[in-house]
């Protein structure tokens, strides 16, 4: 059978080869990786003391940032999260190493003349040139030169390149493992053989769904030979199917499991495979792991189209890239503008998935270890459209279990998309629509600040001092770091976060570090809090990425102070999205109120509906109509004021006026107040607003002699209409 031999031959050099990695390298490099080896041997010991003094050897050496990237992909990516998470040595060591790393994944290009160049050096005759181009390839250009080398593998007829090429790509090791698992699609068999086999040696367990997949399609002996081997260095279960194998690596990448998110810095590429070639396409950091988990999950799918975790993966995916696109709207980034096209169509792929999909979803994403908030609203939002209508099932759908949620953000949307539904709902508890939409309104009126400090006297102080304030502030605390950085992930968004300096379960580094990183979070601004007496090392060390350091044990007005100018110089992109909601939740209850009758809403939805009296026209004048088809008494001495008020737009003017009448309606009168505005607003100049004060005074319950006295003075003066008789 043709390749027969040279399978064989070509597998055995290569692991030859593989063995003697590190004779091309100087023999610095060797002390630094050998001494690296120790340490990290020490480490999965548990003797991390000896550890971290073996890692400073390896410092000492002075390792270069190829040898640093090295050290980076010898060991687990959930050791170095730990390494980091731990104060002292042990972090010092590993945030050095893996800062070298970083400089190196950066200097990483796509220059496909200089990868062509070396490509050219690797098919000569110099062992020495060979060898520079080999470590070049791997240290230079990484992933980006797995293009170049995989079409050797499937060539038969040259086997000194094919398997100098397998060589290099076993030398990228971590970098060259999702390219090459995208070329495993290839229609070569004796190419996936090859593929296989330098996954093996690379020994990553990313491969493995992949590598499973290729052993259940089958071939030849030596094609099954070799991706068996595979799986046997990695070690490798094959037990469960290989869709259940992606969905899981599907899932790890989704919530940005640290063992597969192995790329920590540099250009995020995904690659597709496509007419025998192998595609890269740079890719925001930010949609880089949703984009892998939609491409893993469509893996699983297209091996068992009924798999009902993939499924819910997918749609994940794409709800969690709408959601991170149109939160990065409210920036000033141009290069956006391209991806915001994008959301429609993700809002279509999400709903293609189904409502049973979407109903899945909710529900997983508002389980106690999910908590997905985001992406959970996103389908509820399209749930509301897809389940409007008679067949709605409230014993089904998980609008309901929504709208019961603890968090506001799902919440609301629950309720906006509850309100769209008709006939009149008939599960328990959907009396609370009216009152969700009605706090909803007044999230833009509301600064919110989280408070993150494991000390319940400084946190609890913090809190009586910015919810005591005149700030216009509800502030909401947390008793750890990691409590707060997923109370500050949810929705809708906080306004500022104010963080002790001195947290006992995570740095405060790496609450700024993933506030930074989150799209959710990565506008928001920090204020850190200190004792006086640690009030100039704290500035020293969070000064460049906090927008400013308080003492907690100080002046508390000037603690408002800090943290009101803080929200003040973020930009108002939280605000932005809180506009948008309360737009949302304003038209929804006007609609809803005008069909049904919604009944009494008191406290916080109470002073939401007052509250959206005082906001934009966007959301004042919807929720002016739906005070008034609810009959909401209290609001008419507002609704006078914004009437009367010239300096108003015709459209709220016009919006009170009706509403006015509206209340008058269902209460049976018109105080004096709302009387003397309704007749002043009759006399309006403005077509929209005299109209509408006429309306609101025939839908009151005046009397004749009211309405006449009312009307007196206000006809039209023929003179004023008709210049001479002939017009």
């Amino acid at each position: 059978m043709p390749g027969k031999s040279r399978l064989s031959s070509s597998i055995l050099i290569v692991l030859l080869v593989v063995s003697c990695v590190s004779l091309a390298a100087p023999a610095m490099a060797q002390d630094a990786r050998a001494l690296f080896e120790e340490g990290y041997k020490l480490y999965q010991q548990g003797r991390s003391d000896e550890a971290v003094a073996k890692f400073k050897e390896v410092l000492a050496t002075n390792p270069s940032q190829e040898d640093a990237m090295w050290m980076r992909d010898q060991a687990a990516w959930s050791s170095w999260a730990k390494m980091l998470a731990n104060q002292g040595d042990e972090q010092q060591v590993a945030s050095r190493i893996l800062e070298l790393a970083t400089l190196q994944m950066k200097a990483q290009r796509r220059d496909d003349q200089a990868i062509g160049n070396l490509v050219t050096e690797l098919r000569g005759a110099d062992f020495g040139a060979r060898a520079v181009a080999r470590r070049k390839l791997a240290d230079a250009h990484g992933a980006f030169a797995v293009p170049a080398l995989v079409g050797a593998l499937g060539d038969e007829g040259d086997d000194d390149f094919r398997i100098e090429a397998m060589y290099t790509l076993t030398l990228m090791r971590g970098a060259a493992v999702l390219p090459l698992v995208e070329a495993m699609h290839t229609d070569n068999e004796f190419q996936r053989a090859n593929i296989a086999s330098v996954l093996g040696n690379i020994r990553d367990l990313r491969a493995v769904p992949a590598l499973k997949a290729a052993m259940d399609q089958g071939g030849n002996s030596y094609y099954t030979q070799a991706v068996g081997d595979a799986m046997s260095k990695i070690g490798s279960n094959d037990s469960g199917s290989s869709a259940a194998m992606f969905a899981a690596l599907a899932s790890a990448y989704y919530h940005g499991n640290p063992d597969v998110l192995t790329e920590a810095s540099g250009t995020k590429v995904v690659w597709n495979w496509s007419d025998g070639a192998l595609n890269g396409a740079e890719v925001p950091s930010f949609l880089y792991h949703l984009l892998l988990a939609e491409g893993f999950s469509a893996d699983a799918l297209a091996l068992d189209a009924d798999h009902a975790g993939a499924w819910v993966l997918v749609a994940r995916s794409w709800l969690a890239q709408w959601a991170a696109i149109e939160a990065r709207q409210t920036g000033d980034d141009d290069g956006l503008a391209a991806l915001a096209g994008k959301t429609s169509r993700l809002k279509g792929l999400a709903a293609g998935a189904g409502t049973g999909v979407l109903n899945q979803v909710v529900m997983t994403c508002l389980s106690e270890g999910e908590r997905d908030v985001e992406v959970a609203s996103k389908a509820v939002a399209l749930l509301g459209h897809m389940e409007a209508g008679p067949t709605f099932n409230a014993g089904s759908s998980s609008l309901p279990t929504a709208l019961r949620d603890g968090n506001k953000g799902v919440r609301y949307a629950a309720a906006i998309a509850l309100s769209t539904i008709q006939p009149a709902w008939n599960f328990e508890g959907s009396g609370a629509v009216a009152g969700e939409l009605a706090r909803a309104l007044g999230e833009p009126g509301m600064k919110i600040a989280l408070v993150i400090s494991a000390d319940d006297d400084v946190r609890n102080g913090m809190l009586q001092a910015l919810n005591g304030s005149k700030a216009g502030m509800l502030a909401i605390g947390a008793r750890s770091g990691l409590q707060g950085l997923r109370r500050a992930k949810g929705s809708p968004p906080f306004d500022v976060v104010v963080c002790d300096s001195n947290l006992p379960d995570i740095l405060p580094d790496r609450v700024l570090s993933e506030l930074k990183n989150d799209y959710r979070t990565e506008s928001l601004p920090v204020v850190m809090l200190s004792r006086a007496s640690d009030l100039t090392e704290v500035q020293n060390l969070f000064n460049d990425r906090a927008q400013g350091v308080v003492v907690h044990d100080g002046d508390q007005q000037e603690t408002v102070t800090a943290v009101s100018g803080a929200i003040a110089s973020d930009g108002s992109a939280s605000r932005g999205r809180a506009v948008a909601l309360a737009t949302a939740a304003a038209k929804a209850l006007a609609s809803l109120a005008q069909r049904v009758d919604v009944g009494a809403v008191d406290g916080d939805a109470a002073m939401g509906l007052k509250r959206a009296l005082t906001l934009e026209d966007g959301i004042r004048v919807p929720a002016t109509r739906a005070l008034g088809f609810m009959g909401f008494a209290d609001a008419a001495s507002d609704l006078a004021g914004i009437l009367s008020s010239t300096g108003n737009s015709p459209a709220s003017r016009a919006a009170a006026a009706e509403a006015l009448g509206r209340i008058a309606q269902r209460g049976g009168g018109l105080s004096p107040e709302a009387m003397t505005a309704l007749v002043g607003g009759l006399a309006s100049d403005d077509m929209a607003v005299s109209s509408a004060c006429g309306r609101g005074l025939g839908m009151s319950a005046a009397d004749g002699a009211t309405r006449a006295k009312a009307l007196e003075g206000k006809r039209l003066s023929p003179g004023s209409v008709f210049s001479d008789s002939s017009q």
